[in-house]
Parts: structure tokens; sequence; C-alpha cells
């Protein structure tokens, strides 16, 4: 009787790590578009109020699911935080495989839930960046990446 508590605990503890998130490779992934620069939204007269800057990209999103491959998970997608003005994401999938949606700086959204059917999850996704314009720095790099958890 008393190693039921222990194997309870190891129990619980075996569960927990299987509940910890997995970092995708996604190496294969592509920006197939971008004007590279970010661009004011509102043109220069009606600047006063609106200080967002927006940059539209055409990302081929290439994960490796290999390993998950019959099982079914979620894959999230996070926007590391860097310390400038938040950033946001929002995206369309173009092929349905992936959910549309967005995410902002230091977020973390669901692109995906179900079954991993292929080694590789792939699409392209029409996304754009928003930010505030009057804090932007040239040498500004934004860190996606993308995580796994089986369900």
């Amino acid at each position: 009787m008393r190693h039921w508590p222990i194997c309870l605990i190891v129990g619980a503890l075996v569960q927990q790590a299987q509940a910890e998130p997995v970092r995708l490779d996604d190496s294969a992934t592509q920006v197939v578009s971008s004007q590279r620069q970010m661009q004011w939204r509102s043109p220069l007269p009606g600047r006063q109020d609106d200080h967002t800057v927006v940059m539209p990209l055409v990302v081929d999103l290439r994960l490796n699911t290999a390993a998950w491959v019959g099982r079914t998970v979620r894959i999230h997608m996070l926007l590391a935080r860097d310390g400038d003005p938040d950033v946001q994401a929002s995206w369309r999938s173009q092929q349905g495989r992936l959910l549309d949606g967005s995410v902002s700086s230091g977020g973390r959204t669901v692109i995906y839930a179900g079954p991993v059917t292929q080694p590789l999850l792939e699409d392209r996704l029409t996304i754009e960046l928003r930010t505030d314009g009057r804090w932007i720095s040239d040498r500004r790099q934004l860190h996606f990446y993308y995580e796994l958890d089986e369900q």
C-alpha cells in the first residue's frame, strides 16, 4: 500500500513531462515575397493620429513533424518579445492546412490541431506585420518559432 502514492507521483511526473511543448524544426521555411521594409499604413497627411507601419509578406511554412506522424497534436506559432514596441502578426492560410490567426510579441497562438499525417506540415501564409512606427529600428529582427504539444 505504501507504493501506491509513489506510483501516483511518478505517473503525474511522466504525464507532466509529456505535456512539455517541443520546439519544431522550421529550417525549410522560406520567405517568398516581402517588401522588406515597413511602410506607413496611412498617407502622410493623416499620420498625426495613426503611427502604424505595416509590412506584408508571403511565407512558405514547412514544419518537420516526422516524429509525430499518426499522433494528434496542437502546433503553436510564437513571436519572441524583443523589448521594442510590440509587433502584431496576422496571417491567412493559402492552402487551408493551417488555421488563420494572429499573434503579438511574447504571444503564442494555435495554428494547427489534429492528426499528423505527413512528415512535413506545409502551407503558404500571407502575413501582415504591424507595429508603432514612431519607435521602429532598422536593426529589428523578428523571431517566430513553433511548438508542438501532443494531445
